[in-house]
């Protein structure tokens, strides 16, 4: 029943949406359910264009655009990435963390990632083509329980990494950690666009909003939701869940 429901929301509301992912694989999103959503989106109609278009300002004027994310880095995602996502013409954005591909951090825990391998910056060098790859802080850092003093110099060491390890640019897109915004947002914001960051990705749930860039909306994807669930997700028929149980400053509400 769940199924059907699922399938009529979405045609009924074909919405477009950024979806944010985690790893993909035995300690994640499971990779079979992975490419089953994926399928069933085409199927329904769905399209997964180049996310260039979101900093173009052009992602969303039409309904059923869907962008894929992955946070932090895992190296499983590079698995997805070239035996499915690649041939089926999907280029995701992969928001990492430098301070790990650095060999910084050394309590995955502590900084609230998973513990399970990441992938290295030569790892990002082969895919350059096949993902667009983006900054998500140098050590993972909680933004709102950090102030803007503590932040700068974090942010910016892990800009100037990504910069000199990456040769095929700096990055224009960023998503906060934990979806937490920071206190001090409209002087964090300013420091992005200094940066030459033209777009913020959180994880308040909704359809796409490129009028406001830097606070672009995702459907968060948990490890344990079914296609079902993921698709009602995506449907926005629970977004009002979302907003109960994630609500509050951090949040940016």
């Amino acid at each position: 029943m769940i199924n059907f429901i699922a399938e009529l929301a979405l045609k009924l509301k074909k919405r477009s949406c950024v979806l944010c992912f985690h790893s993909i694989g035995d300690k994640g999103y499971d990779a079979e359910r992975f490419k089953a959503l994926i399928l069933k989106l085409k199927a329904l109609g769905y399209r997964f264009p180049d996310p260039a278009l979101i900093a173009s300002g052009q992602a969303g004027q039409g309904d059923g655009e869907v962008y894929i994310t992955f946070d932090d880095g895992y190296a499983d995602n590079l698995d997805v990435i070239e035996q499915f996502l690649k041939p089926q013409g999907i280029k995701p954005i992969v928001f990492v963390v430098t301070g790990l591909l650095d060999g910084e951090i050394e309590d995955n825990a502590q900084a609230g990632l998973k513990a399970i391998p990441h992938f290295s910056y030569e790892a990002c060098r082969a895919f350059r083509d096949d993902a667009l790859f983006a900054y998500h802080t140098h050590r993972h850092d909680d933004l709102y329980q950090t102030s803007k003093a503590e932040i700068e110099p974090s942010l910016k060491h892990g800009f100037q990494r990504f910069r000199k390890e990456l040769d095929f640019g700096q990055p224009i897109y960023f998503a906060y950690p934990f979806g937490y915004l920071p206190t001090e947002q409209a002087a964090f914001t300013e420091l992005l666009t200094d940066l030459g960051v033209s777009h913020a990705f959180t994880t308040r749930w909704g359809k796409i909003n490129p009028e406001n860039p830097y606070f672009i909306n995702r459907v968060v994807i948990g490890d344990n939701d079914s296609v079902a669930r993921s698709l009602l997700k995506i449907s926005g028929v629970l977004d009002g869940y979302a907003r109960r149980k994630w609500s509050g400053e951090r949040y940016g509400d």
